[in-house]
């Protein structure tokens, strides 16, 4: 996203990432922003203790029973607004 004028957040590696990177991460609490529920992405996600994603779609993979909450809502407005209020 940094390469296309967007916020990023920078102590974020891709090893947050689930997905093709291959990573699984064992976090307490995670949060999706791509939502269509991929097979990899639902696999990665098995360690997640709280999973939240943010679809403009309700009826979204995630909001199907893969997240344990759905905002439904426009990702990049509400990580756009998450950014403002970390830089705070």
């Amino acid at each position: 996203m940094g390469g296309e004028g967007h916020s990023v957040l920078p102590f974020l590696s891709h090893l947050n990432q689930i997905g093709q990177t291959g990573s699984t991460p064992r976090h307490a609490k995670g949060l999706a922003t791509c939502c269509h529920g991929e097979e990899p992405h639902t696999i990665g996600w098995r360690f997640i203790g709280e999973r939240r994603a943010i679809s403009q779609d309700a009826n979204c993979g995630w909001a199907r029973g893969k997240a344990d909450i759905l905002y439904v809502a426009d990702a990049f407005a509400v990580m756009a607004e998450v950014n403002s209020l970390l830089a705070h």
